[in-house]
């Protein structure tokens, strides 16, 4: 039986360091490795917002209007005033994942190919000495 999705991908890879393969399919799925994660989460909690949105749902990146009380004007000109933001910051981590893609390829010599399978550059990664830590830096200088 085919899997239940709400968000047209199965997989995708890590949006920071492109290393790992990571499950997807809902709107709840998250963008970044377990590495990855922990460090976005620690950089949005010292900056105080969602710097490096860790997914494509608001409710996931603290961006959200309370339920149980109908929201005045001005909440929910704040609410959209941050939903924005977020919303330019999840394009810039969308930009960021085809760059850390494609500087891994660089790295691996395999920019040069027509076509690779996700096996074959799993396999390269698997084999490199690319590291998140270092990819997540170049991230946070990106953003």
């Amino acid at each position: 039986m085919a899997p239940r999705l709400d968000y047209p991908t199965l997989a995708e890879w890590c949006r920071c360091c492109a290393l790992e393969l990571l499950r997807s399919g809902s709107k709840f799925s998250v963008w970044f490795c377990e590495p990855c994660k922990d460090r976005a989460r620690a950089l949005n909690h010292a900056v105080g917002w969602a710097i490096a949105p860790i997914g494509r749902h608001s409710v996931m990146n603290g961006v959200a209007l309370g339920g149980g009380v109908v929201p005045d004007e001005q909440q929910i000109e704040r609410f959209a005033h941050r939903a924005r933001g977020l919303f330019a910051q999840m394009d810039l981590i969308g930009d960021w994942a085809a760059e850390s893609f494609r500087r891994n390829l660089v790295a691996l010599g395999l920019d040069s190919r027509d076509e690779l399978r996700v096996g074959e550059y799993a396999a390269a990664v698997e084999r490199s000495r690319l590291r998140s830590i270092d990819a997540f830096d170049a991230m946070v200088t990106w953003l």
